[in-house]
């Protein structure tokens, strides 16, 4: 009798932690934490081993979980300008959505290695292939500064355009973007695998590259490239790092919350390079949030992704209709014809949701690639992820040529900033990768000769 009396005691006891961690939305916290610990784990037991799963791993710890994590115990995350709620815990659907795709991808990268498997360490030596040189780094820094430069020019920034105002700028001002984008990835990848030679010439160039990066076309996402350069690449002991973190640190979070906003109006309203100081203090006076020390936390996790990641999760399949794989499928494999002669051609998702949200067409909202797979597939979007994953990874492993680590860790960068664009990123950019590795590498070897 007194058994029985305690397993009814036990099962109402657990009957109503059921319902408060349910009723509370722990139970979404508890996926979320769940998937972090998982992916995290992953990661430290691949030692360092960097390639397109260590890349899609590491881009959602970055910019999905550890955000999702932090909300709860923080405070919410807000999407400024944006009238859609803001993220405050991930609900249970939200969180086992988000569980059953992280998963998927470490999965998928699992299951990759079964064909073939060839690692390549973050420092750049694969078995039979040539590691990069300085006098291939320079080369790669040269195109890469140039595709800036044209990029800068082509925006109309000079002439007080908004940034975001030549998003449409047809076929060849893409494809010069797309070059842009590789190469950005390029020279980062590249400089993990030289800057032990070098350290000190190779932090040089990265630093200025970085820094006209962010003046010219406002990529902050470079600032976070190098940091993978400085660490990835083994060249500094423990002691410089930590000298480093403390005096990069301070300015880093400060403009974290400030750079959005001058980036929007130091070309359209202050004139460009004379009116920097102005544009500065102008976005102090007016811009600055009232929750100054999350938001700039925040900030550094471009976190306001998962606003419009929870947008998705809540309104597609209800409110909107589902893709069926337009801008997953369709878009990467179709991205090389130009609009002018397919003018239906179709948009990405982060175009859309600038249009349907905030009514501008131009203005691209990143929603995360666990968005873009849920507006495109619904609750299919973990196993569509898992397939796609395992192709790529699967043809990366698989191909002698794309096992050289100038592919393998520029593989890396490229997915890991697709969580951040959208999953055409990855396909269209590796794409280019190939041709613009081949090309730096030959006229490397002609300048050496």
């Amino acid at each position: 009798m007194e058994s029985f009396v305690s397993l009814a005691t036990f099962a109402k006891s657990y009957a109503e932690l059921y319902r408060y961690v349910v009723a509370d939305d722990v139970m979404g916290t508890i996926y979320i934490i769940l998937s972090l610990v998982i992916s995290i784990s992953w990661l430290a037991l691949r030692n360092k081993l960097l390639d397109l799963g260590a890349g899609l791993v590491a881009g959602n710890i970055f910019f999905a979980l550890i955000p999702m994590t932090l909300a709860p115990y923080l405070g919410e995350i807000v999407a400024e300008g944006l009238a859609i709620d803001p993220f405050i815990s991930a609900s249970p659907s939200l969180g086992l959505y988000a569980f059953l795709f992280s998963v998927s991808i470490v999965l998928a990268t699992e299951v990759s290695r079964m064909v073939k498997p060839r690692r390549v360490s973050a420092r750049g030596s694969a078995e039979g292939s040539r590691a990069p040189n300085a006098g291939e780094f320079r080369t790669v820094f040269l195109y890469a500064t140039g595709c800036l430069i044209i990029v800068f020019i082509s925006s109309g920034k000079l002439s007080g355009a908004h940034w975001a105002a030549h998003a449409d700028a047809g076929f060849i001002g893409a494809l010069v973007g797309l070059f842009a984008l590789s190469f950005r990835a390029y020279i980062f990848a590249i400089s993990i695998a030289v800057m032990r030679s070098d350290p000190k010439k190779v932090m040089v160039l990265l630093i200025v590259f970085t820094a006209l990066d962010v003046v010219l076309t406002g990529n902050r996402i470079t600032v976070l490239y190098l940091v993978f350069a400085v660490l990835f690449s083994g060249a500094f002991g423990s002691v410089t790092l930590a000298i480093m973190a403390v005096t990069a640190a301070p300015p880093a979070y400060f403009l974290a919350v400030l750079y959005p906003a001058f980036r929007g109006v130091v070309w359209s309203q202050f004139g460009g390079f004379s009116g920097f100081e102005a544009a500065f203090w102008y976005v102090w006076h007016n811009g600055a949030p009232a929750s100054f020390e999350m938001s700039g936390l925040y900030a550094l996790f471009e976190a306001a992704n998962v606003v419009i990641f929870q947008y998705i999760f809540e309104t597609f399949g209800r409110t909107h209709e589902f893709l069926n794989g337009e801008t997953v499928v369709v878009k990467p494999l179709t991205f090389f014809i130009p609009r002018e002669l397919w003018p239906s051609k179709p948009l990405g998702l982060g175009t859309r949701l600038g249009v349907d949200v905030f009514g501008v067409y131009g203005l691209s909202l990143n929603s995360l690639l666990m968005g873009e797979f849920y507006a495109n597939f619904g609750w299919f979007a973990p196993v569509m992820m898992f397939l796609l994953t395992a192709v790529l990874s699967v043809l990366s492993n698989g191909n002698k040529a794309l096992q050289d680590p100038r592919y393998q860790l520029t593989a890396f960068i490229l997915a890991f900033s697709a969580w951040r664009h959208e999953f055409n990123y990855i396909v269209f950019g590796f794409i280019v990768a190939f041709f613009v590795i081949g090309i730096t590498r030959k006229m490397a070897k002609k300048n050496l000769n």
